[in-house]
């Protein structure tokens, strides 16, 4: 905001103003079902509605959002290993009221994936976790998503932990770039024209934890290391 602007002494030189006014609402849902002591299911849904407009001179972005997202798992444990097997749905609809001639940036997508993942205790000092998920988005096609980590336990106070895996995101055109713009100009999606934004990656990190006085003083330090690399990267136009 201008100052002057802002006490009603506004003129040519002085009029430019920035109003961002926005309204969330959302729900969450949870049903857990327990089989028997080492199997159980669980559904979970949540709903999003986001309501947004910013206002600067000759300058309107209106619009309104509804995300929602699904899912069904079965789980199920042992002494040393337990399973997640499940399927999930995610929408997300994006409709921006008329303002101007400007093609509007209306969009819907949806993505049905499965999912599968163990986390076995090889033994007192090694942990290994492992997963498998399948997406495929409408309109941008299937995604694998391999991932696997290794927890490793050098003593009470040392571990370890170091991993990698696949991974994407879809087109859109909320990123921090078009934000700082205010979404002037920001071209629609396009199926046609876009693709998914696709990465791997790898990490390794190193977890200390200690107690001092009796317990009444914690002391951590954790050092992490990562590499990603994306393919195909979205940039606005």
């Amino acid at each position: 905001w201008d100052l002057q602007y802002i006490t009603g002494h506004g003129d040519s030189g002085h009029s430019y103003f920035e109003r961002n006014k926005s309204q969330r609402f959302s729900t969450q849902f949870s049903f857990d079902h327990q089989f028997t002591e080492n199997s159980s299911l669980t559904i979970k849904n949540s709903i999003s509605s986001f309501n947004r407009k910013i206002a600067i001179p000759d300058y309107l972005f209106d619009g309104k959002q509804w995300s929602t997202y699904s899912e069904i798992a079965y789980n199920t444990r042992r002494k040393e290993s337990e399973w997640v097997i499940g399927l999930n749905v995610y929408t997300d609809d994006f409709k921006e009221h008329p303002a101007d001639s400007f093609p509007k940036r209306n969009y819907h997508q949806t993505t049905v994936g499965g999912f599968i993942q163990n986390t076995w205790k090889v033994n007192n000092w090694l942990q290994l976790e492992t997963g498998l998920r399948g997406d495929y988005v409408v309109d941008y096609g299937f995604a694998l998503l391999p991932r696997a980590s290794a927890l490793v336990k050098f003593s009470p106070k040392l571990t370890s932990r170091v991993g990698g895996g696949l991974g994407y995101k879809t087109p859109t055109i909320f990123t921090e770039e078009t934000e700082r713009i205010q979404f002037q100009s920001v071209l629609p999606i396009s199926a046609t024209s876009n693709k998914l934004e696709r990465s791997y990656g790898t990490n390794f990190d190193l977890n200390y934890r200690s107690s001092f006085l009796s317990g009444k003083l914690r002391f951590s330090i954790n050092q992490l290391f990562f590499f990603t690399r994306i393919t195909d990267p979205l940039v606005p136009n």
